[in-house]
């Protein structure tokens, strides 16, 4: 999944996620509104379980 069709899934949610990286540990920060849990869950688990590295994605940054 793309970053833009991440965003467009979560923006409706209100729901967000972050990342924060040091020499030993990176950190990994989700929030969704509790009444949107089951349906983040599954987009979470995908952004873990398969992470995409798009070629689009990076041209963008």
């Amino acid at each position: 999944m793309s970053y833009s069709a991440i965003q467009d899934k979560l923006f409706p949610m209100a729901a967000g996620y972050g990342a924060s990286v040091d020499k030993e540990v990176t950190v990994f920060t989700f929030r969704v509104p509790a009444d949107f849990l089951n349906e983040f869950y599954p987009i979470l688990k995908g952004l873990i379980l398969n992470p995409a590295f798009n070629e689009a994605d990076f041209n963008r940054v």
